[in-house]
């Protein structure tokens, strides 16, 4: 192989490598190569296959085996301004070494990373320069500053950080004693600077210890961000998820979805956080007995739930460890099996750590990332919480529970009380309680009162717009002026009128948000909406009930402009803070019904069926305690059932469980309403499934009847009314009526949603389907592979809209009689549709015996 050959050979890898695997061949087939240097690439790629478990370990332990260890040659290199001194640490991709500025523009020491000469390829260096970018990006007190970038003169790119003169967040513990609140504190405040990273949209994906270093003034740093993730489309995932295979990450602290290589989020750095602050409290890794097998250490965290950090302290042995006496050494004991930390000097014991830190670190260790804390952030307000002495949202906050925190913040003065009491009257104590009580409730009731009059005045004043009397609001005094009119005039006025009045604003606010959203004027509602969760923060402090209300809404919103995943993060963290809040005050059953409801409609969007049907069965149970007029939410929840049972073939129980709600609604006039209508559309679209495509028009033409009546039909709900009604009469060849519906559907979504919607190429699907079936099926094929695009940047597979697409491509291909395209777009079909919409789906069904008539 001849040396030019090889350079190629390594550039075409690494291009190769920083390409998704069911890509990597379309792009070789189409590169040119020679049969010489294919076939090195290719065995280079199936040694890459062959090693993926090899290639797990971590970067400095792989790279021992076959890059010789710095014996101080490249001390006195200089490299930019900058003169090497001595290396401090190196891995698979480069080196990290001391150096000092010699430049004579002023001293300064920095830790220099440098590319390793043999991993200077153009795939390894944009990942350098995308580590740079995130580096300047993160200007926190707590975390290494980038202060310098360039490249050597033999043109290797370079690093200069920050250097941090300190020990490893756990040594530094150790080392110095710290007692159980000056490690939390000390963890808080690395919470603080991982959260920062969050909100400028970085991951760290490697927390450990050894990149948090704290300087000799107690200071934390965080370090390393040579595998974050930039959560933009600006970079793309290749490079980040060829560095990962290449093993940067350390299995130890890895969360479960790094291990199985799905997608990485924040609360990945949650789960890395929770494994540090178990080690910080016990000096122990959860499954620390494992690491000496990759495979183990692998299953282990995947598939195992982890012991407390107070059980490991008190046996230091985890539970999945059991020895028989045969096993044990003369020296073995449970206590020092697995020690690998320097726990043996840890100085905190079992008992201040069992209860409230136990069930914080497991929260942030559950296997499911949306059962984490859903931030950083929040992870350390609880730890503060419980520095405090107050209920964590980590266990259930029980009256016994509540009771005892109080008891331990007040030992004191409860122990006083109770010698006190004892000696007084118990009747005095009862009358003076209840007068408190009294009084309490009194000033709560005349507050809300006052709140309530200011509210209904304001409302009221709105109502009255088209007086013309000169006291009216309305500056025109035009006896004509509509409701509308009068509340786009208070939302000018509202700001100034109510300016020191921030909750009353806030409810204000609110209740005109959900009367734009009703009525379909989605993006005022949403304004709206946002103006009042700032509002209500300003009155009622961050993560109030009010707010996380307001923000289910801007989630439905969301959801109807198509942004399912931006949706469903904010449906998670309203199900969380609404888990909590509930059990505390019952009365927002409603609304964490409604969240779960909700959240079960996205993940049904997205194919995601198990756990949308366990989300809305969960609502059900929190629903059906609900009484008086907000058992409206009750036929909300069955019907959603309704549709994820419809999606996943189960047609009956769908038709059934949408019955059932429109029954439940016509008790108190909800099926007219607007609520009434939707569920009609959905029982519509389970009717379209089973093809009884006249009781599917009957069920969207009752539904868009009711929608004409309250809102009309220009709007997000009528566009979706319309489209399935399309579908309809496809099915009963009417496609004269189809096309019209189409072409009203598309202006409509352009005028709603200027910056385009997904229902375009839902649109793009339906008319490439006509086209096949009356005659103009090279123009069919064409309007097809464009939906075919339009779907795909939405979704990825498996995903059943991709599948209808394919379904609909192969019916063409089938009508050119191009057969052998056609059963390979069936069968992709075919299993998209099995893997999302399950095997006995109509869809599949349909798919399936369209495959087998191909000739």
């Amino acid at each position: 192989m001849h040396t030019d050959q090889w350079k190629q050979i390594k550039d075409v890898l690494a291009e190769v490598l920083a390409i998704e695997p069911e890509g990597r061949q379309r792009f070789l087939d189409e590169s040119g190569l020679s049969m010489d240097v294919r076939s090195e690439v290719d065995s280079l790629l199936r040694f890459e296959d062959e090693s993926a478990d090899l290639m797990q370990v971590s970067a400095v332990e792989f790279s021992k085996d076959f890059v010789a260890d710095d014996d101080g040659s490249l001390s006195g290199t200089e490299i930019g301004p900058y003169r090497l001194i001595r290396e401090l640490g190196h891995g698979g991709m480069g080196a990290v070494f001391l150096a000092e500025r010699i430049d004579g523009k002023f001293q300064q020491k920095v830790a220099l990373k440098l590319l390793k000469r043999e991993m200077n390829t153009s795939a390894l260096r944009r990942h350098f320069e995308q580590e740079r970018e995130i580096l300047a990006s993160l200007e926190h007190p707590n975390i290494a500053r980038l202060l310098d970038a360039g490249m050597s003169d033999d043109k290797l790119p370079f690093i200069a950080m920050e250097y941090v003169d300190g020990l490893p967040i756990d040594e530094y513990c150790e080392t110095r004693g710290l007692d159980l609140n000056a490690r939390l504190e000390l963890f808080r405040t690395v919470c603080s600077a991982v959260d920062f990273a969050h909100r400028n949209l970085v991951i760290h994906r490697d927390l450990k210890p050894s990149n948090v270093l704290v300087t000799n003034d107690g200071v934390p740093k965080l370090l390393d961000f040579g595998i974050s993730k930039i959560i933009s489309k600006e970079y793309a995932d290749a490079d980040a998820a060829t560095i990962t295979r290449m093993g940067v990450m350390t299995p130890s602290y890895a969360s479960p979805e790094q291990l199985r290589r799905e997608g990485v989020t924040t609360l990945s750095d949650v789960y890395s956080l929770g494994v540090v602050l178990f080690e910080l409290l016990s000096g122990h890794r959860p499954f620390e007995d494992k690491e000496n097998d990759l495979r183990e250490i692998y299953g282990a965290i995947i598939e195992k739930e982890p012991p407390s950090p107070s059980s490991m302290i008190a046996t230091g042995v985890p539970s999945s460890v059991v020895m028989s006496d045969d096993e044990k050494g003369p020296s073995d004991t449970k206590a020092n099996i697995g020690r690998r930390t320097g726990a043996a000097q840890i100085s905190l014991s079992s008992q201040s750590v069992r209860g409230d830190l136990d069930n914080i670190v497991l929260k942030a260790l559950r296997k499911e990332p949306e059962r984490r804390y859903s931030s950083a952030g929040n992870l350390s307000d609880d730890i503060a919480r419980h520095i405090q002495g107050l209920t964590v949202t980590a266990r259930p906050n029980t009256f016994s529970y509540r009771a005892s925190k109080f008891v331990g913040r007040n030992r004191i003065s409860v122990v006083a009380a109770g010698i006190v009491l004892l000696a007084v009257l118990a009747g005095i104590a009862t009358t003076l309680w209840q007068a408190r009580v009294a009084a309490a409730e009194r000033d709560r009731a005349r507050q809300q009162a006052q709140k309530a009059e200011r509210i209904n005045a304001y409302m009221q004043n709105i109502l009255n717009f088209n007086n013309p009397h000169w006291l009216s609001s309305n500056p025109e005094r035009n006896l004509k002026a509509t409701v509308a009119e009068a509340m786009d005039e208070a939302i000018k006025r509202i700001d100034t009128d109510l300016a020191n009045e921030p909750e009353v604003e806030a409810e204000i606010l609110f209740t005109l948000a959900f009367s734009f959203n009703n009525q379909g004027q989605h993006a005022k509602a949403d304004e709206l909406l946002k103006k009042s969760i700032a509002k209500f923060d300003q009155a009622l402090g961050p993560r109030n009930v009010r707010s996380m209300q307001a923000s289910v809404i801007v989630a439905d919103i969301l959801s109807m402009s198509g942004k399912y995943q931006e949706s469903s993060a904010k449906y998670e963290t309203a199900v969380d803070y609404f888990r909590t809040k509930v059990i505390e005050d019952r009365t927002q059953s409603k609304w964490l019904a409604i969240a779960m409801n909700d959240l079960g409609s996205i993940y049904n969007l997205q194919g995601r069926y198990q756990e949308a049907e366990d989300i809305t069965q969960e609502s059900v149970e929190h629903v059906m305690n609900i009484t008086g007029q907000d058992r409206y939410a009750v036929p909300i929840v069955w019907a959603n059932l309704g549709t994820i049972r419809g999606d996943r073939g189960d047609i009956d129980a769908g038709i059934d469980f949408f019955n059932k709600a429109l029954n439940e609604m016509k008790l108190t006039g909800g099926d007219q309403r607007l609520e009434g209508a939707i569920a009609k559309m959905n029982l519509g679209k389970v009717y379209n499934f089973k093809g009884d495509y006249k009781a599917s028009e009957r069920s969207f033409l009752e539904g868009q009847a009711i929608l004409e009546k309250i809102v009309g039909m220009d709007n997000v709900f009528g566009m979706f009314m319309m489209f399935h009604l399309t579908n309809s009469y496809i099915g009963q060849t009417r496609y004269d009526d189809a096309l019209s519906q189409i072409e009203r559907i598309d202006q409509l979504q352009k005028e709603l949603f200027p910056g385009g919607h997904i229902v375009s190429a839902y649109l793009d699907q339906v008319r490439g389907t006509i086209q096949t079936r009356t005659g103009a099926i090279a123009k069919g094929e064409i309007t097809l592979r464009a939906a075919l695009d339009g779907v795909k940047k939405s979704y990825k597979d498996p995903s059943q809209e991709i599948a209808l697409v394919k379904h609909s491509l192969g019916e063409n291909l089938i009508a050119q009689k191009r057969f052998d395209e056609a059963r390979l777009v069936l069968t992709e079909a075919v299993e998209g549709y099995v893997k999302t919409r399950g095997p006995s789906h109509p869809f599949t069904k349909r798919c399936d015996e369209m495959l087998a008539s191909i000739p």
